[in-house]
């Protein structure tokens, strides 16, 4: 695809090529006439189509195994393992959470390898380049000089790592104020950013991705009768999920043991758990389920769901459960959960506090509190009317304020705005977007 005056329009991402991400933004982007090509050091990705290029796993690889540079980073890495335990006493004050995860405070590598994948992203002659992840791909972004940079944050990056240890704040401050547009999709985190990172307001931009509704919605009784058998779950079991991976990051522990009491308390009840890739937590979950005698009344799953079957799967539910502690940033997962027509309880959050105003129904916990999950749980759990009617609300909601469409418009004119900006050009002009404001 190539512009009036014959230059190419050329999208390019830096992020995990093995996350959901990259694709969404793949496709709205061609969608919308432009070329996506994705720099990561992920070697492949079953989320993006096959025509869209993913390069950058061998450069990353190759940097770091410089003899130089090798050697260097086994000594920085040793400094930074020093360093994070010696600052776990501040992190916990600050952050809420006993330690940082491992991801969360290893900057070193994605630092270390900056250079190489940044090389590769301009060798690739883009209109602008946009990165995932301050703390992962930020470094490389910083030194895409010479053409617009964007930057999406994903919230533990911003919240938590540059609470880790000093170099893990150097690295993503760098990251922060090297970006020309940072576009979290929180007005919450737009605000934090400002503060927390010294950035300019005129910089940051809050957009919500929204979700795609056509794709979502609650199963009819034969659908869902079909579904319930293919999951192994009773037909007529009230569905309660956990939305969000089974990591401490999402309050995960705090959510078992919830879901533990009501498992004793309600018969009626059948829960769901989304395992990932935390092997370690989902073997100690699976042990005390099964130490409770409970096994048979949860299904834990523990791979990576592609979307169809995640949005089954949401189809089914009936009340949901997301808690992030610290620094969530409006979860697709949390709206398509709404979309599908369950009951939302969500750990207490200044952003979807805010949501409320719009007509966004939830009920509201204290996220380290068991006792004050399982009350709302079982509230709704006993209350068939109230699930339907906050359904009702939550898709009145969804509809006038974030349709993904519609969203992805918004985000992709203010990047368009801003590459137009460096060329002296008008930008483009969606027509979906003319008279559709940003709900933050």
């Amino acid at each position: 695809m190539r512009q009036s005056g014959g230059e190419r329009r050329l999208a390019v991402q830096l992020g995990p090529a093995d996350s959901i991400f990259p694709a969404i933004l793949a496709e709205a982007w061609r969608k919308r006439g432009w070329e996506v090509a994705v720099v990561s050091s992920s070697p492949s990705s079953h989320w993006l189509p096959n025509d869209v290029p993913v390069t950058g796993a061998g450069a990353f690889r190759g940097d770091l195994d410089r003899v130089g540079r090798k050697l260097a980073r086994r000594v920085l890495r040793r400094v930074e393992r020093v360093l994070v335990a010696a600052g776990r006493r501040r992190f916990r004050r600050i952050t809420g959470k006993p330690e940082p995860a491992g991801w969360e405070c290893r900057v070193i590598d994605t630092w270390a390898a900056g250079p190489a994948l940044a090389k590769l992203a301009l060798s690739l002659s883009p209109s602008f380049v946009f990165a995932h992840d301050a703390a992962a791909y930020g470094p490389a972004l910083a030194l895409c000089r010479g053409v617009p940079r964007i930057l999406f944050p994903w919230g533990s990056d911003i919240y938590n790592t540059p609470e880790s240890w000093a170099g893990a704040a150097w690295i993503v401050t760098r990251a922060m104020r090297g970006a020309d547009l940072i576009v979290p999709s929180s007005q919450s985190a737009a605000d934090y950013i400002q503060i927390r990172f010294g950035v300019a307001p005129d910089k940051v931009r809050a957009i919500s991705w929204g979700i795609d509704l056509a794709g979502i919605g609650r199963a009819e009784t034969a659908r869902r009768e079909a579904l319930c058998a293919k999951w192994r779950i009773p037909g007529t079991a009230v569905v309660v999920q956990n939305c969000r991976k089974f990591w401490p990051h999402f309050g995960c522990f705090t959510i078992l043991e919830a879901f533990l009491r009501i498992a004793a308390e309600l018969p009626q009840c059948h829960f769901v758990l989304f395992g990932g890739v935390a092997a370690g937590d989902v073997r100690e979950a699976a042990a005390r389920i099964a130490q409770a005698g409970l096994s048979s009344r949860f299904t834990l799953i523990d791979r990576q769901l592609d979307l169809p079957e995640y949005l089954e799967m949401s189809s089914i539910s009936d009340v949901y459960v997301s808690i992030c502690p610290r620094g969530d940033a409006r979860s697709s997962s949390v709206l398509q959960l709404a979309g599908a027509g369950a009951a939302p309880v969500i750990g207490e959050d200044a952003e979807y506090r805010a949501l409320t105003q719009l007509g966004f129904k939830a009920r509201f916990v204290d996220p380290h509190s068991v006792d004050d999950l399982v009350a709302a749980i079982r509230h709704l759990v006993l209350r068939p009317e109230l699930r339907r009617e906050m359904a009702v609300q939550n898709d009145i909601y969804l509809r006038e304020h974030e349709d993904r469409d519609g969203q992805m418009d918004i985000l992709l004119s203010a990047i368009e705005e801003l590459v137009a900006a460096r060329r002296g050009e008008q930008p483009a002009c969606h027509m979906e977007n003319r008279n559709r404001p940003t709900p933050l």
